[in-house]
């Protein structure tokens, strides 16, 4: 590590973590999702692919997940990969210039 550089963690102890009632949340939401083994499941960002096909998925665990997420970064906003994309806006059709 360079001289002088500091690191911190943006995340609370462990201990401090297993003490919110949001924590609590999303462990449970966590522990009764189910597991989807009926197809592949590919998250592909940053040139990689992710397989989460044995991964347990449910809108519970979502809302929990993103209400962990707020309590633990109330004044962040969300980060742009996850908000809804905007229809990208296209230029007019160029016309031909009158002869």
């Amino acid at each position: 590590m360079p001289k002088g550089m500091l690191v911190t963690s943006l995340l609370p102890t462990a201990d401090a973590l297993s003490d919110l009632p949001e924590w609590s949340a999303f462990d449970n939401a966590a522990r009764n999702s189910p597991i989807h083994i009926d197809g592949l499941r590919l998250i592909q960002a940053a040139g990689i692919s992710l397989d989460i096909s044995g991964q347990g998925s449910s809108p519970e665990l979502d809302a929990a997940a993103q209400a962990l997420l707020d309590r633990l970064y109330p004044d962040r906003p969300r980060p742009a990969v996850v908000k809804p994309a905007a229809k990208p806006r296209r230029p007019p059709p160029k016309r031909k210039p009158k002869a």
